[in-house]
């Protein structure tokens, strides 16, 4: 009797796990990426670097900054050194930016590599 009661509990146990893992296969991903706006630069972070190395914006027009992390990639900021700006997950903000070359770091330590987790802002 008790090998028959075993045997519907592990048969149950198989069907609710199937179940979930289609369930949660079929769910969106969190980070959904919507489309990039024309006037928007968006900044991905993963585990210790930027999704470029570079970035290349135009000096005196208005830009959307918007930083993601990376699904899997860690927690991490972004802040833009000689600016206010300074972004978590999510986040946006506006900014018009002189010509120069402008630093970007990881905002929120983040590891071992977090000192490397940079790139370069480019205003022409």
């Amino acid at each position: 009797m008790h090998k028959w009661i075993m045997l519907a509990l592990v048969i149950a146990a198989s069907v609710m796990a199937v179940v979930f893992s289609i369930t949660e296969a079929m769910k969106e991903p969190e980070h959904a990426e919507e489309p990039v706006a024309e006037n928007e630069l968006r900044i991905t972070g993963t585990n210790f670097e930027f999704d470029q190395a570079e970035y290349h914006i135009t000096a005196g027009e208005e830009v959307v900054l918007s930083y993601r992390n990376a699904l899997g990639g860690g927690i991490h900021g972004m802040a833009i050194n000689g600016t206010d700006i300074n972004l978590k997950d999510g986040e946006s903000a506006n900014y018009t930016f002189e010509p120069g070359v402008y630093d970007i770091i990881c905002s929120i330590m983040c590891g071992e590599g977090h000192t490397e987790m940079t790139a370069k802002l480019i205003v022409e």
